[in-house]
């Protein structure tokens, strides 16, 4: 039995961050996250969520690539969402994405949308992302400021979705 790609990066970007994770089943990435399944659910990655949990990022990064994994073990469909500027090949700068967009975005099963905007231990909101907070919150979507596994896993379960 071998490790599934998915996994194998999962652990080693979080064993190069000085975490442990054991991933020994080739079946390691199930689809754990559904209604009334969670941890307890079974499954050879039961162990692996207060591992994850227990991870602690110091910048803002590297939460967001730990919660990027996280929600990838969980089958959520995630990516970073960046903004920003950079010169191109001419010399021109290019603006990319809107101003206070979450750093992480998203679906859910059943479609809903999913933004968590990420800030490291004493990080605040800028005007710009309050707005889009609050813009976003009002079309439906799931939004939460999260700084850990801990916290996203607590929005995943106000949202009822049970997780590792």
């Amino acid at each position: 039995m071998g490790i599934r790609p998915l996994a194998r990066g999962m652990a080693e970007r979080l064993a190069g961050a000085g975490r442990a994770l054991d991933v020994q089943h080739e079946d390691h990435v199930p689809g754990l996250l559904s209604p009334g399944r969670g941890r307890e659910g079974g499954g050879p990655m039961r162990c692996a969520g207060p591992a994850l949990a227990r991870a602690k990022a110091r910048t803002e990064t590297e939460i967001v690539r730990v919660i990027l994994d996280y929600l990838a073990a969980n089958r959520i469909m995630a990516w970073r969402n960046n903004t920003g500027a950079a010169m191109n090949p001419v010399g021109r700068l290019v603006r990319f994405g809107t101003p206070g967009m979450p750093d992480i975005a998203g679906v859910l099963p059943g479609g809903r949308a999913l933004f968590l905007e990420v800030k490291a231990r004493h990080g605040r909101l800028n005007p710009h992302q309050q707005r889009m907070i609050s813009w976003l919150l009002a079309t439906g979507a799931l939004v939460a400021v999260v700084r850990s596994i801990a916290d996203t896993r607590g929005v995943l379960h106000g949202a009822g979705l049970e997780a590792l």
